[in-house]
């Protein structure tokens, strides 16, 4: 039994931003990303149209490690951490375990802010 999901992590929250192809790049070389991460057993990574499942394999408070996999069975691998200052996140990806097929993707993002906002409503005067 696992009590990995229940350690605390700053990550926890949403992170958005680019992957840039660093290795065997095709015509992409950047892609939209969003990182979700509800505890170090739930993370998510989405990289449009795709999804991908992390496996976290090593979770600190401000580091998420583990293999993720997508939609079609490919198998590669996420290194992400978390700077506290600029609340920001980066690492690699690469979406294959074998390095001569893998395309690999340094990370940057930022958290989204999670607040919830207040809708105002003017009142008309008439």
């Amino acid at each position: 039994v696992s009590t990995q999901s229940t350690w605390g992590t700053y990550l926890e929250g949403t992170f958005m931003g680019n992957l840039t192809c660093t290795s065997n790049c095709g015509e992409t070389t950047m892609r939209p990303f969003q990182l979700a991460v509800r505890d170090c057993g739930n993370v998510l990574l989405q990289i449009p149209p795709d999804q991908w499942h992390v496996d976290t394999s090593r979770c600190l408070p401000t580091e998420v490690v583990g293999t993720i996999t997508g939609p079609d069975g490919a198998v590669g691998f996420l290194e992400a951490s978390l700077n506290e200052a600029s609340d920001t996140l980066s690492g690699y990806m690469t979406n294959d375990t074998d390095p001569r097929n893998a395309v690999g993707y340094s990370i940057s993002g930022i958290r989204k802010n999670t607040r919830p906002r207040r809708l105002w409503k003017r009142k008309r005067v008439s």
